[in-house]
């Protein structure tokens, strides 16, 4: 709405934004991802603040990066009402790229491993009752491991609220593998509990949204799945590559970069992922870009 900076430095290359990542989604065997944007070919119009929108094409993006999996479950899945939903699903679809969208639940078979995922945005506020019961829809279908990708939180909080917490865990408690957070575009702390893993919040990726963010850190955390000798799969770990949400000082060219390692930027995303970094919240406010 406001500019049109990620088309003029994307230039065509839907290869741009995983360039120096595409590896790691390469080695893996399932990369998911949460989709913030509306793809159509369509004049679509919104009274949203924001236009997060871009032609269907652009979902070769998600192609070229090796993405596997997208969840639209979030607060901007609406942004285009029925039309924005219906065009973005039929790009994914015609691209070959799995989805779900809003209480969905979607079964993705992983080299002969069912692996279930369910999304839930519920304005920011999942319950426990729902992902309870996302949980079971998804072993009723039989998946054998399972993850939760929730959108919830408060932006610019690097610190997960008591309600995620207690949600977080009934997830895991009902049988949940693994819960992936986002929302709050900055990284939250990563717990380990009852033999799951809960990502409170994985902050922004190729964050189109933004020409220079002021939180430039971000992360991709590989969790590790093992296959005990009755077949139960579990969780074995997780390794976590640091990276700046761009390749360049400053500004954002949307092509996220592992930081060196060891570096000081590298170690302070591990401090936001372990909590032990203290720093002040992000003060959000988007009362300049309203009109009244």
């Amino acid at each position: 709405q406001y500019n049109n900076d990620f088309e003029q430095k994307l230039n065509g290359d839907y290869s741009w934004p995983f360039k120096n990542t595409v590896q790691y989604f390469k080695e893996d065997s399932m990369t998911i991802a949460n989709l913030e944007c509306t793809f159509s070919d369509r004049k679509l119009t919104s009274d949203g603040t924001f236009y997060f929108v871009a032609p269907a094409e652009y979902a070769n993006i998600l192609v070229k990066g090796d993405v596997d999996f997208v969840t639209t479950a979030n607060n901007h899945r609406h942004d285009f009402a029925e039309a924005g939903i219906t065009d973005t699903e039929a790009a994914l679809d015609a691209v070959g790229m799995a989805h779900a969208g809003e209480n969905e639940t979607y079964v993705y078979d992983m080299d002969g491993v069912k692996v279930g995922v369910y999304c839930l945005f519920n304005s920011l506020v999942p319950t426990k009752a729902l992902v309870e019961k996302g949980v079971q829809t998804l072993k009723d279908k039989g998946a054998q491991y399972i993850v939760c990708a929730l959108h919830w939180g408060v932006e610019g909080s690097y610190h997960q609220t008591a309600d995620e917490v207690a949600v977080a865990h009934a997830a895991i408690d009902a049988g949940a593998n693994v819960v992936y957070g986002s929302h709050p575009h900055v990284l939250q702390p990563i717990e380990e509990y009852n033999g799951g893993v809960i990502l409170y919040s994985m902050g922004n990726w190729s964050f189109g949204g933004n020409t220079a963010p002021r939180d430039r850190d971000t992360a991709i955390v590989q969790v590790k799945v093992k296959k005990d000798t009755d077949g139960t799969l579990s969780t074995d770990g997780y390794d976590i590559i640091p990276c700046c949400l761009s390749s360049v000082a400053s500004v954002n060219d949307y092509c996220p970069t592992p930081y060196k390692k060891d570096s000081d930027e590298y170690k302070l995303v591990l401090s936001k992922l372990d909590g032990t970094w203290k720093g002040s919240d992000l003060n959000v406010d988007y009362s300049a870009y309203h009109t009244s």
